[in-house]
């Protein structure tokens, strides 16, 4: 069969289980998009699959997000004017997202938390939070007269360190909160979003230490979390978890990606081997045939910019379309976890 044949009818089944996974779910009533990213999350799980149109690219052009090494509301406010720019600049209607990432975990005492900003803080989740409200700003002036585009700006940190703690999960679904609710009092609502981000990986912390930040979280969250990490040793690999913290299995890596309810997957895919799109399609596999509900991707997440800064990365230097393309091909060739991917992200440091 021709190529392009192949991407055509991978898609369509991709597109065709995505109906029917939303019609079981829903009785046959699609979601709105507001329904869609707020909780309770049960009923919205699956996204509107992508119907690609003349002209749309596939895959999709990637969003650069960002290793964070500053909260100064001015670099903010331009990085949000410069995808607001972009957008304006391209034909049609976008709707995407950038992740922000701050650093580890920081208790700073007084029953305040905050990150490391890699090494150039710490800052607190207020400083956070009014950093990305100049963000939304930036991005709504600049946009001018495209008024429909979205950016959904998704505020990450990770599970490394002694801070990960019910606590600090709460305090940062606080702030997600809280800097959505300005966003909506100030008029922005309309085009841009505030959820969470957390690059949890198997080698950083212990399952019920990763755990325990999530279940803080969804106590007090309104808006989704995005599990950007690895599976590393997860199979077909081992049981999950390596070095320091072998006790890791696929319920804990599903749980805290999936089974959570304000979870969603944005996987790393960035080995060029295939190794960590195969443990992904098994994520979602697993998902299916453990728990009746295959694990839907959000996107896709790479780092070929951040390599590139820092003089490359032998193995680990997916371009954003390779990384699309392995995991997609591994998903749509099983009709069990055949779906589209609405995302496409590629890392990078913040001002190299």
């Amino acid at each position: 069969m021709p190529p392009i044949r192949r991407i055509f009818l991978s898609a369509l089944l991709g597109i065709l289980a995505g109906l029917l996974a939303m019609h079981q779910r829903t009785g046959g009533v699609l979601p709105t998009p507001s329904q869609a990213e707020a909780k309770p999350l049960a009923l919205y799980r699956t996204f509107l699959p992508i119907v690609l149109q003349a002209g749309t690219p596939f895959p999709p052009l990637h969003q650069t997000s960002y290793y964070m090494k500053t909260v100064d509301i001015n670099h903010s406010w331009s990085l949000g004017c410069a995808l607001g720019l972009a957008d304006e600049a391209t034909p049609g209607v976008q709707n995407t997202i950038i992740v922000l990432a701050y650093g580890t975990p920081r208790n700073l005492g007084g029953g305040v938390y905050g990150t490391s900003l890699f090494g150039f803080g710490p800052v607190s989740t207020s400083q956070i939070s009014a950093a990305v409200q100049m963000m939304a700003v930036g991005y709504w002036y600049c946009a001018d007269q495209d008024r429909q585009s979205v950016l959904n700006i998704a505020i990450g940190t990770n599970n490394y360190g002694s801070a990960v703690t019910y606590e600090h999960g709460q305090a940062w679904a606080g702030m997600v909160n809280d800097t959505q609710q300005w966003v909506v009092n100030n008029g922005y609502a309309g085009q841009v979003l505030v959820t969470g981000a957390s690059d949890m990986e198997l080698g950083w912390n212990t399952p019920s230490t990763t755990r325990a930040w999530v279940n803080g979280y969804d106590s007090v969250n309104l808006w989704r979390l995005y599990n950007f990490g690895d599976a590393a040793g997860c199979p077909p690999y081992g049981d999950c978890g390596t070095g320091a913290y072998p006790e890791w299995t696929v319920e804990d890596v599903w749980y805290i990606s999936w089974g959570a309810s304000p979870s969603w997957p944005l996987p790393l895919i960035y080995t060029t081997s295939g190794s960590l799109a195969e443990q992904w399609y098994r994520m979602s596999l697993y998902g299916y045939t453990q728990h009746g509900q295959r694990m839907d991707i959000a996107g896709v997440v790479t780092q070929w910019q951040a390599c590139q800064q820092r003089g490359g990365c032998s193995g680990t230097n997916n371009t954003p379309e390779q990384g699309y393309m392995q995991l997609y091909n591994k998903l749509n060739a099983d009709w069990r976890t055949a779906q589209s991917i609405n995302w496409s992200l590629d890392f990078k440091w913040w001002g190299e």
